[in-house]
């Protein structure tokens, strides 16, 4: 399950008598050797405290006594000095909590574009920047780990998550997925490369079995990640939910330890997606170091498997060992003063230069673009109704600035028909209306609202029908006595009509092969 908060790596609290190492660069090894079994195991579950899946704003740091980041969870143990290490999530842009409560203020970050987006650049140094300023946000905002980039590839069209990658070809994404790392991380933040390995659906995503040959296996769906750990050095690599020829992803020690550390040469921590361990002593074992959200069953797991010999304790060590190399890299360990201001304008700016870069132009027949200003028939509900940072729990809280498309026709110098935006928006309201009405609030940004994306409201298979005649000479034609036929009336006052398709994915679910 995709994150809506942040979690935190902590030790537990244990009074010991004597004076304790804390935590340094130099003294991880001295800092191991003096904590408690209890401490390690803690070391190895994420704090479920503070979680919230339901995307309600958090309580402020001070009265939850564990939150450093509204939308985070955790708590600061100094025993040792090892501080709380923040995570939240991406790719498309940091994901907390836009509101604080007492504060009139807001937190929002920037939506930047989706890595399906990033890739139609081909540009790496585009996606470099666009890192860079990510990761910015990340470190202002108090966050030391930033959940993303996604890198796995696009084996089946249909997949929910496909946006969230940036191709079918591995080297593509893999190149962007590195140049993505680097700007994030030159920030002094770290990236969690996900999700690994051959995660490519949505549909049963916790028990499905992707089964593949060990050449398909290395030339397409590990090549990728092989790329972007080998140039960007990610701080952190997150496993993914399905299992791979029969073994779960965050339990392969094939995967986690002799491919992507030894033969790969990495160094860093591995984290489960959330809920994505099934055999804690297992995961552990195999080389994930971090089990996801974590639970007090984790931690009680662990013990359990160390005291009755399933669990080596070099192995423990090692995971242990490995988290603190992270900790000890991350502004949270540093004492950053984090500002909890970002760079708006820049940032705005730099999206408007991505957003043309990235456009593709399939088709300009009898050279219709550009358009010259004018009056102009804008269909599709997408035209009126888009989801500018993204739906649900891949969403980013942006909700500071962003431009519709009749603001930016307007704003160029055309006119939208009013009578066809009126017939739209009465639509679309009436729909959201009805979804409201039928489930909680909390669930609504998980919704794309359904039937949204006919090309005319109320319409059937004449709609199909009537969108060929669109694009073929932007003549609208009269069928019935239904409302869509004062639209086509209307479009042929228009010099111009603009249609608007649209698709709507996430995470948890696929798309069905009959809306296509």
């Amino acid at each position: 399950m995709k994150r809506l908060t942040t979690i935190l790596l902590t030790a537990a609290v244990s009074v010991m008598a004597g004076a304790q190492p804390l935590l340094t660069e130099k003294n991880i090894d001295k800092v191991l050797k003096a904590m408690t079994l209890e401490e390690k195991a803690e070391l190895l579950v994420g704090s479920i405290e503070g979680m919230n899946y339901t995307g309600v704003p958090m309580p402020t740091g001070n009265e939850a006594g564990y939150q450093r980041v509204p939308g985070a969870g955790g708590q600061t143990i100094p025993r040792l000095g090892i501080p709380p290490t923040v995570v939240a999530d991406g790719p498309a842009g940091l994901r907390i909590s836009p509101h604080r409560k007492g504060e009139e203020r807001s937190y929002y970050c920037t939506g930047f574009p989706v890595e399906i987006l990033l890739a139609s650049t081909w540009n790496m140094q585009t996606v470099y920047n666009v890192g860079k300023a990510m990761g910015e946000e990340t470190r202002e905002y108090g966050v030391d780990v930033i959940l993303g980039p996604a890198t796995n590839i696009m084996r089946n069209p249909l997949c929910g998550r496909n946006f969230e990658y940036y191709s079918e070809d591995p080297q593509l994404a893999g190149k962007m997925t590195a140049a993505m790392v680097k700007g994030v991380q030159s920030e002094g933040v770290g990236t969690s490369v996900k999700h690994f390995a051959v995660n490519n659906q949505e549909t049963n995503r916790k028990e499905n079995d992707s089964r593949v040959g060990m050449r398909a296996l290395r030339e397409l769906y590990l090549k990728g990640f092989e790329i972007a750990v080998k140039e960007g050095r990610p701080r952190t690599v997150m496993g993914s939910y399905n299992y791979v020829n029969g073994v779960h992803a965050c339990e392969d020690e094939w995967l986690l330890t002799t491919v992507l550390r030894d033969e790969w040469g990495w160094e860093g921590v591995v984290m489960s997606d959330w809920d994505g361990v099934v055999r804690q002593a297992d995961a552990v074992s195999a080389g994930c170091e971090l089990i996801e959200p974590g639970t007090n069953a984790d931690r009680e797991a662990l013990l359990s498997a160390l005291e009755d010999g399933s669990l080596a304790m070099g192995a423990l060590d090692r995971n242990v060992r490995n988290i603190l190399e992270l900790v000890v890299k991350c502004p949270s360990f540093s004492g950053y003063q984090y500002s909890n201001n970002i760079d708006r304008e820049s940032h705005r700016k730099l999206l408007r230069r991505i957003a043309a870069e990235s456009m593709v132009l399939l088709k300009n027949e009898r050279s219709v673009l550009p358009l010259k200003p004018g009056a102009v028939g804008l269909y599709g509900v997408s035209s009126y109704d888009l989801i500018p940072a993204n739906m649900g729990v891949n969403g980013v809280n942006n909700g500071v600035y962003h431009v519709s498309l009749v603001q930016g026709l307007r704003e160029a110098g055309f006119t939208v028909c009013p009578s066809v935006l009126r017939e739209y928006t009465t639509y679309i309201a009436a729909e959201k209306e009805k979804i409201a009405s039928a489930y909680p609030p909390v669930y609504m940004q998980f919704f794309r609202y359904p039937r949204l994306e006919e090309i005319i409201p109320d319409s059937g298979e004449a709609a199909a029908e009537d969108l060929g005649a669109l694009t073929v000479d932007l003549g609208l034609k009269q069928r019935s006595n239904t409302p869509r036929q004062s639209l086509m009336e209307q479009a042929e006052a228009n010099e111009a009509a603009i249609i608007t398709l649209s698709r709507s994915t996430g995470e948890a679910f696929d798309r069905a092969a009959s809306e296509f």
